[in-house]
């Protein structure tokens, strides 16, 4: 089918595509970007896309159930991730509509288990990642419990909230993305209205939408018809990696392409009340005045050379990716059961695929002009926020990050890395503004691989607020954690600077932090684990050595 044709019903017709896009064969397109998932016995995905609000193209690849030899379909139902967060949005903004709540209450006036940090958090610092919260899957598994190895459910995530006694930042002064936020907004509903969110949803959105395939998985062991088991790859092959929860509200969406793409079509046509669908795609802002791309369960690019309005999603092995570019009037719908073993981007990727492919849009050119001065740049730059280092060196072409992704030059002393713009101070600083509108202040540090005296880093540190408590014990080249009630939990860490210490997570090489607090003496007295910028400092006090 040509691209031609499906597009001549709608999005040409008041926004023409671009000419290049227009003559691709879209089977052809499609094919390309999910071979990896058509042959064999693969998990894989569905991509529906459609223009105007009617479906024009949906297309399955792969398999839904390995062991059972089952294919992935037009109507196979996935777990959507994060692509969740908007729904629960809607359904609070429909709230506030009502008079029921307002965005800017107190959290604690519904919530009175969340501790009083001195400042208030709003319901809307919720749904927009500004309140500061630690992200509660992140931390569980500094706590040697990841999400699918316990079956949590919302009162524990209430819980964790309630042990809290820090926050990443102060509310309003950052983002830092949180799912914690969303399950709190997923059980403020629940008390507000008294009604599970499952049937709030289903009576005020599904239900009269038309969405007939979508649902909460809020007990994992329900047996749901036609739904994909979701899988990761290994050495060895795929396995299975279930989101064995019972959490719901940061994600635990069940539903199919073809519903996103209703869902969608919703929000472009304004069937959900011109409040509801505008302060949806509103962007936040911070206390500062600054703009963020988050608004309120949906990512709204500030500067996009094509409006796109989209969220990404990832659970177990599920991946999602639901956007939709209204100038284009077109909507993209992605749902995998094909997860990478480390890492969540896979959904965003295959998604950001399909868009460029039928927007015309090519990859970027790779930069030509050498940068004769990049050398007085590089060497260790570290976070003020996270401590997470920044290590940039040179070529004959340039600046680069050390993993090989390369700076952009723009002007002496400016360059663009990966959307994110790079700004030297002088010799020992830079500043990081990137594209979701935040920024970042990274100062020079000393490089330091030798690690100093691991013995006297050794010992047991505890943390009430995480329930856990880790040996740091010296190992060849580094240093090893392993949690003392539960020996088999170990992970390594390298030195990179004066008493921090990097390891690498699901979320990429050197995205988690160990940092090592010492006092007036010198004598260390706790460490903190940090992973990303999601859970900045988690605090373990020294107990014994």
């Amino acid at each position: 089918m040509r691209l031609m044709a499906v597009l001549m019903s709608g999005l040409v017709v008041a926004a023409p595509l671009p000419a290049s896009a227009m003559q691709a064969d879209i089977d052809g397109t499609l094919a390309n970007i999910f071979a990896p998932w058509t042959a064999g016995q693969v998990p894989g995905c569905v991509v529906g896309i459609s223009s105007d609000g009617s479906p024009s193209v949906t297309r399955a690849f792969g398999m839904a159930d390995i062991g059972n030899v089952i294919p992935n379909r037009p109507d196979t139902r996935f777990e959507a991730g994060s692509v969740s967060k908007q729904f629960v949005a809607a359904a609070i903004l429909m709230l506030v509509e009502q008079g029921r709540l307002s965005l800017d209450d107190d959290i604690r006036k519904y919530l009175p288990e969340v501790p009083d940090y001195g400042r208030l958090i709003t319901v809307d610092q919720l749904l927009d990642h500004t309140s500061g919260l630690r992200d509660w899957g992140f931390a569980m598994e500094i706590a040697g419990w990841p999400r699918t190895t316990r079956a949590y459910a919302n009162n524990d995530v209430l819980a964790f909230v309630a042990r809290q006694t820090r926050l990443n930042h102060a509310p309003g002064a950052d983002y830092s993305y949180t799912n914690t936020g969303y399950v709190l907004l997923a059980i403020i509903l629940e008390r507000v209205t008294g009604n599970s969110l499952a049937d709030f949803t289903r009576i005020h959105l599904f239900e009269p939408l038309g969405m007939r395939f979508t649902g909460w998985r809020t007990d994992f062991r329900t047996i749901e018809r036609n739904r994909a088991i979701a899988y990761i790859e290994t050495p060895a092959g795929n396995v299975e990696r279930m989101p064995f929860e019972n959490v719901y509200g940061d994600a635990g969406l069940l539903t199919t392409v073809g519903d996103l793409l209703i869902w969608n079509d919703a929000l472009a046509a304004g069937r959900l009340g011109a409040f509801v669908g505008k302060a949806m795609a509103a962007n936040a802002h911070l206390a500062d005045g600054r703009t963020l791309t988050y608004a309120r369960g949906l990512n709204v690019p500030i500067d996009a050379a094509i409006p796109e309005i989209s969220h990404g999603g990832a659970i177990g092995g599920y991946r999602a990716w639901l956007a939709r570019f209204p100038s284009k009037r077109l909507s993209i719908a992605l749902l995998c059961n094909a997860g990478e073993a480390l890492g969540v981007g896979r959904g965003a990727k295959l998604g950001r695929a399909v868009a460029d492919a039928l927007l015309g849009i090519a990859p970027a050119a790779a930069p030509t002009r050498a940068d004769r001065s990049a050398a007085r740049h590089e060497g260790l730059f570290v976070s003020e926020k996270t401590g997470l280092p920044l290590i940039l060196v040179s070529d004959a072409r340039g600046l680069a990050r050390d993993d090989g992704t390369r700076l952009v030059r723009e002007a002496s002393g400016h360059y663009a890395m990966q959307g994110s713009r790079i700004s030297f101070d002088g010799a020992d600083m830079l500043r990081r503004d990137d594209p979701d509108g935040t920024t970042d202040i990274y100062r020079r540090h000393a490089i330091d691989r030798a690690g100093g005296d691991r013995a006297a880093l050794s010992g047991i540190y505890a943390s009430d607020e995480l329930q856990a408590r880790y040996r740091v014990v010296p190992r060849p080249g580094g240093l090893r954690l392993q949690l003392v009630d539960r020996p088999d939990h170990v992970f390594d860490v390298e030195p990179l600077y004066r008493d921090a210490w990097l390891f690498d997570t699901r979320l990429g090489k050197r995205t988690g932090i160990v940092r090592f607090v010492r006092d007036a003496s010198g004598a260390v007295i706790s460490l903190s684990i940090g992973w990303d910028a999601r859970v900045r400092a988690a605090v373990f006090e020294r107990i014994a050595d």
